[in-house]
């Protein structure tokens, strides 16, 4: 219909979705988001935990425009620094780095591309959310979903739950996993490309999504007007709470704009 809508409105409106559709279930969905000056082209965390361990991903978001190209995909001038900016950022933080492609029904798209998840979806719309690992974006060196999507995968195949995954995080571990194994990349599949370095283990939870958990669980059951909506305000409240901001882990790092905790009780 010619509307604009940005990342930041689908981020939002997944969340929702997601929030709604798992209320009732053993899956918390916590967001929350964070001041900072530079919010185009920011970074989103997503954490997947349990039991007070998890994995946590540096993301990166990218809308597909009507010419058939993620337009804000590359910048002029240096086309791949806001990438090498997104890898550099998230191994400072010992994070693996993540793109999340919003896409709809171009004609040029996702059509008849295989998914192995079993799940309720049918194509094509299981790819309206695609992720792609940053090497493979890098390697392809394009904008256009006709050479992207060979290195895409649905986004929920992050937890799509083998016999031998078990819990939520390792199902994630699991699957980024092979997303990072040695392939062939790029529209004719001609770039061999070796294995990428991603996390192999579950780490402890940094303090800040800690705190979300916690508060999420301390009022899970509070009346509506009694939960707070994680805004701006939240994290300003963490820096006059008495809590030492100083120490590593209490705040999120200056670049992220958001912040998803996927939490398997």
């Amino acid at each position: 219909m010619g509307l604009f809508v940005g990342e930041e409105t689908i981020t939002e409106t997944c969340l929702y979705n997601l929030a709604f559709r798992h209320w009732k279930s053993g899956i918390a969905i916590i967001p929350a988001s964070k001041p900072q000056e530079k919010v185009h082209g920011a970074d989103w965390e997503w954490w997947f935990t349990r039991k007070g361990r998890g994995v946590g991903y540096r993301v990166q978001a990218k809308r597909l425009f009507p010419s058939g190209r993620y337009e804000s995909l590359f910048k002029s001038g240096d086309k791949y620094g806001q990438l090498k900016t997104l890898v550099t950022n998230a191994k400072a933080d010992n994070l693996d780095p993540l793109y999340c492609f919003y896409n709809f029904d171009h004609f040029s798209g996702l059509r008849g591309l295989p998914n192995s998840c079993s799940h309720s979806y049918r194509g094509p719309s299981f790819w309206g959310c695609a992720i792609a690992l940053p090497e493979d974006v890098q390697r392809v060196g394009s904008n256009d979903i006709k050479d992207l999507r060979h290195v895409m995968h649905p986004w929920h195949s992050l937890v799509c739950l083998s016999s031998s995954a078990g819990h939520l995080p390792t199902s994630v571990l699991k699957n980024v996993r092979h997303l990072a194994a040695p392939r062939t990349v790029g529209p004719e599949r001609t770039v061999r490309r070796e294995a990428i370095e991603v996390a192999s283990s579950q780490r402890e939870l940094p303090k800040y999504v800690r705190r979300l958990i916690e508060l999420d669980r301390s009022t899970r059951n509070a009346p509506p007007e009694e939960r707070r909506y994680l805004d701006f305000a939240y994290w300003q409240d963490s820096l006059l709470s008495g809590d030492d901001v100083s120490k590593e882990g209490n705040l999120p790092s200056e670049g992220v704009a958001g912040l998803t905790v996927f939490d398997e009780e």
